[in-house]
């Protein structure tokens, strides 16, 4: 990393086992076009680190996965990508905290199906839908899906995800403190789900955490100490439990302008940290009102008319 002019990730992979069908030679040589039925890969370990304090490039211009498969030249249709029994570590060193942020997934499995870019495939062999299960920082189970419809001209994708409890906040520490400065003292994760859609600029959904009992400390980027008062003005302002005692849980709002210069996991956490923002702090514009029901509105044009 010393010797890199801006950041870069540097890649670890332990591969065990590797499996696959063998693809059509004749058509790949007669008409550039790869097929291969199914790719397996277990018990991998994949580890990736990057160095922030390396000056950023800013004129990177990173493809989303549906864009960058749509760019090969390469004619190639995989209809099936498992990835079993497998860990993925992701390590990053800021100028914020002397601590690394990492983030972890243990027992993580992904299902990858209809990665293609044929021209003359279905309407659903287009989707490519990927699974992803795990536990998130080796504690949350967790599982999510993505799909992206491949023939779409504006390059859509849609996502959606669980998060399962109960775990304690503090498991996260390692991820939020060096990232936003947030020390969870104490609380728990009960659930987490959310749900959204995203073009390659911009992304909307909806996110719900229930949580209870929730705890805090907030450090400014230019101290590597607490700041009192800011931890006590987040303990004081911060909805403490979701839902409240004898009120439905709130369900807030994920919105992200997606910065250009940075790629598809960056996109999809500030989308979520968005929603998780939202949950803890947000005003009223920053939640899904309920639906009025119907007799609601009835009783108010009853009212007018007297």
């Amino acid at each position: 990393v010393k010797h890199i002019q801006f950041q870069k990730e540097r890649y670890d992979f332990v591969l065990k086992r590797v499996k696959f069908s063998l693809p059509d030679i004749k058509a790949f040589i007669n008409s550039n076009k790869l097929t291969i039925p199914f790719v397996e890969v277990s018990n991998t370990n994949i580890s990736i680190y990057r160095d922030k304090r390396v000056p950023f490039d800013h004129s990177k211009r990173p493809l989303l996965p549906n864009q960058a498969i749509k760019k090969m030249a390469l004619q190639l249709k995989v209809d099936t990508i498992s990835i079993k029994n497998s860990a993925f570590n992701y390590e990053e060193v800021t100028d914020r905290s002397s601590q690394p942020l990492l983030v972890n997934f243990k027992d993580l499995s992904v299902e990858i199906s209809n990665l293609s870019n044929l021209k003359n495939r279905t309407y659903q062999e287009s989707k490519m839908r990927v699974g992803v299960k795990g536990k998130l920082m080796g504690k949350a189970p967790f599982d999510m899906q993505i799909i992206f419809p491949l023939k779409a001209r504006n390059d859509t994708f849609v996502f959606s995800g669980t998060v399962y409890g109960k775990v304690p906040l503090k498991v996260f520490n390692k991820a939020t403190f060096p990232a936003a400065g947030i020390n969870f003292n104490s609380g728990v994760l009960n659930k987490l789900t959310f749900k959204g859609g995203a073009n390659p600029y911009h992304s909307k959904g909806t996110l719900t955490l229930l949580y209870n009992d929730v705890k805090l400390d907030v450090v400014r980027k230019d101290k590597k100490q607490s700041s009192k008062f800011l931890s006590w003005g987040a303990t004081t302002v911060i909805r403490k439990d979701n839902p409240v005692q004898g009120k439905p849980p709130k369900r807030a709002i994920m919105v992200c302008d997606r910065n250009m210069e940075k790629g598809f996991g960056n996109f999809l956490w500030k989308t979520g940290f968005s929603g998780l923002k939202s949950t803890f702090i947000g005003g009223k514009k920053s939640f899904v009102q309920p639906a009025k029901t119907s007799s609601g509105s009835k009783k108010k044009k009853r009212s007018k008319k007297k």
